[in-house]
């Protein structure tokens, strides 16, 4: 591999690897029999109180992130998404969007790895200064 190259990859590893702008917040979702996926959060919003783990839905998630009702109250809501077992980490903006708002999510992965295919359910709870309507929240990216 030549300097050009190495350097390329630092680069485009460090450019993947920055956090999203705003406030931030950091958890890290359990994975059974695996290391937990950290999680940090951008809020440009500033509606954001705290993010941790969810409650996991009763449906299997899809292949888009979605938002859904927090059972435990009005001021948050749950995404959920179908994340890898490949996945280091995961990086969320939140921020106004027109008249709503625009959750994106990114998964990062280590450059050229290969593991098993495994489809891992996530949830993340996001909590609220106040309600937000879901039909508001446009929701993109994946892990």
């Amino acid at each position: 591999m030549t300097r050009s190259t190495i350097l390329a990859l630092a680069l485009l590893v460090g450019a993947c690897s920055s956090p999203p702008a705003g406030r931030l917040f950091r958890t890290s979702l359990p994975t059974d029999g695996y290391a937990p996926l950290p999680i940090v959060l951008g809020d440009e919003t500033d509606l954001v109180t705290g993010i941790e783990a969810g409650p996991a839905g009763a449906d299997a998630p899809g292949s888009e992130a979605t938002a859904r009702a927090d059972p435990a109250g009005a001021n948050a809501f749950i995404v959920t998404w179908m994340g890898g077992l490949c996945a280091t980490d995961a990086a969320m903006s939140f921020i106004r969007a027109g008249s709503g708002y625009a959750l994106h999510l990114e998964g990062h992965q280590p450059p050229l790895a290969s593991c098993s295919m495994v489809g891992i359910g996530r949830d993340l709870r996001i909590r609220t200064s106040r309600p937000i309507p879901l039909e508001l929240i446009a929701v993109t990216g994946n892990e």
